[in-house]
């Protein structure tokens, strides 16, 4: 009898690290990803909600302060700008499909 084991499929630029430190760190960090999702929603939301409100308040530049919290509105002019960006590595981190 033939028995199938489930192996994670990778991609064909992809190159397996086995690296035990790395991977432990990297099921940490999943982890606390996950704890953030909730916190960060409710976040976003009301941010949303608190810079629409102050929008519609229709205020000049200046600082205000409300319920504990100062508020400090400033206004720039739009322009064109130029700019040259140094060579950098960008790093994404995904969980893999299984």
């Amino acid at each position: 009898m033939t028995t199938v084991q489930e192996q994670a499929q990778i991609g064909l630029e992809e190159v397996q690290l086995d690296n035990s430190n790395l991977a432990k760190a990297l099921d940490d960090w999943f982890a606390a990803k996950d704890r953030l999702k909730g916190p960060a929603k409710a976040y976003r939301a009301i941010n949303r909600t608190v810079k629409e409100l102050i929008d519609q308040a229709h205020l000049p530049d200046g600082s205000y302060r409300c319920n504990g919290a100062v508020i400090k509105l400033s206004s720039t002019e739009g322009k064109r700008i130029e700019f040259e960006r140094a060579t950098r590595q960008h790093i994404s981190i995904k969980p893999a499909k299984t």
